[in-house]
C-alpha cells in the first residue's frame, strides 16, 4: 500500500517535467507584441529575390471564328534587388512612413531556354528616386507614393515578402494564429489577386538582439471580383502562398522571409477566347545590414 501512495505523485512529477512544467506550475507563457519599429531614422538594408515561371496559353472555341492561336508560352524571370529602407516619421495614429531606395537591381528572363531582352533603362533611372510607403504598426500598407508603375510593383511585392503580408494587431503567444486579407500582384500578368492569409506563431527564439519570432504563413488565393455586365472579359484566380517569416520583436523588423507561391489566372472574353496563365515561384528577403 505504501508503494502505491508515493507512485501517484512521482508519476505526476514525471509528467510535469515532460511537459516543461508550464501547465503544472500554473504560470502562463508571456505573450509577445509584434510591431514595426517606431524609432524614426532607423535604417535597414535588405536583399530581395523573386524567381517565377510564367506559363500562358490562349484558346478559342472549336469551329468558331476564333481558333486556338498557338502553343503554350513559358517564361522564367529572376529579379534580385538590394533595397535600403528608412523610417521617416510616425504620426499620432501610429502610422509609419518609410522611405525605400533601390541600391541595385538585377533582372534576367528566359523563354524556351533563350535569354529575353528586358527594357530596364527607365526603371534604373527612376530607381534613384525613393519610394514612400505608409504602413500601420502591423504592417498593412495604406499608401504607396511613386510615379513609376514598375517601382510601385516592386514596393508592393517587397511588402508581401517583408512582413508576410501582415503582423498581428494584438499580443500573441506560441501557437496563436491570426488571419488577414491582401491584394497580391501577379508577376508578369498585370493584374492583382485577392489572398486570405493565416499566420501562426511557431516559436520565439532568444537571440543576442532579443526575441526573434518565427511565423508560419499560409494563404489561399481566391477569385477576383467579377467585372460588370458590360465588361469585355471575366477574370478568375486561384492559388496558394506559404512560407516562414523571422521577425525581430525588439528591433521591429524582419530578419528573413522565405515563401513559395502558385497562382492560376483565367481570363474569358465574350467572344470565347480564353487566356490561361500560371505563375509559380519563390520569394526570399534577408536583412543584410542594420
Amino acid at each position: 500500500m505504501r508503494s502505491r501512495a508515493w507512485a501517484a505523485p512521482f508519476w505526476a512529477a514525471v509528467a510535469c517535467a515532460a511537459l516543461a512544467g508550464a501547465a503544472c506550475s500554473g504560470r502562463e507563457e508571456p505573450g509577445v507584441a509584434l510591431a514595426l519599429t517606431d524609432r524614426v531614422g532607423e535604417v535597414s538594408r535588405y536583399r530581395w529575390v523573386n524567381e517565377v515561371t510564367l506559363s500562358a496559353r490562349v484558346e478559342g472555341p472549336e469551329g468558331g471564328r476564333v481558333e486556338v492561336t498557338g502553343p503554350a508560352i513559358e517564361q522564367r524571370t529572376r529579379a534580385e534587388i538590394y533595397l535600403t529602407e528608412r523610417l521617416v516619421s510616425v504620426d499620432s495614429a501610429g502610422v509609419r512612413t518609410f522611405e525605400s531606395t533601390l541600391d541595385s537591381l538585377s533582372l534576367s528572363a528566359f523563354e524556351a531556354g533563350e535569354p529575353v531582352p528586358i527594357p530596364r533603362a527607365g526603371l534604373l533611372t527612376s530607381s534613384r528616386s525613393p519610394v514612400r510607403t505608409q504602413r500601420t504598426a502591423a504592417g498593412a500598407v495604406l499608401r504607396v507614393q511613386t510615379e513609376d508603375p514598375a517601382l510601385r510593383w516592386v514596393a508592393e511585392m517587397f511588402h508581401v515578402a517583408n512582413v508576410g503580408a501582415q503582423l498581428p494587431e494584438h499580443t500573441v503567444r506560441v501557437g496563436d494564429s491570426w488571419t488577414h486579407r491582401l491584394r497580391l500582384p501577379v508577376p508578369n500578368a498585370g493584374i492583382e489577386a485577392q489572398a486570405v492569409v493565416e499566420s501562426r506563431l511557431l516559436e520565439v527564439r532568444k537571440e543576442a538582439s532579443g526575441n526573434e519570432a518565427v511565423i508560419d504563413v499560409r494563404g489561399t488565393v481566391g477569385r477576383l471580383p467579377e467585372e460588370g455586365e458590360s465588361a469585355p472579359a471575366s477574370v478568375s484566380a486561384n492559388g496558394t502562398l506559404s512560407g516562414v517569416l523571422r521577425f525581430d520583436a525588439q528591433a521591429g523588423r524582419v530578419v528573413a522571409g522565405d515563401y513559395g507561391y502558385r497562382i492560376a489566372v483565367e481570363v474569358a472574353t465574350r467572344v470565347g477566347v480564353v487566356l490561361r496563365t500560371v505563375a509559380e515561384g519563390t520569394m526570399t528577403v534577408t536583412l543584410v545590414e542594420a
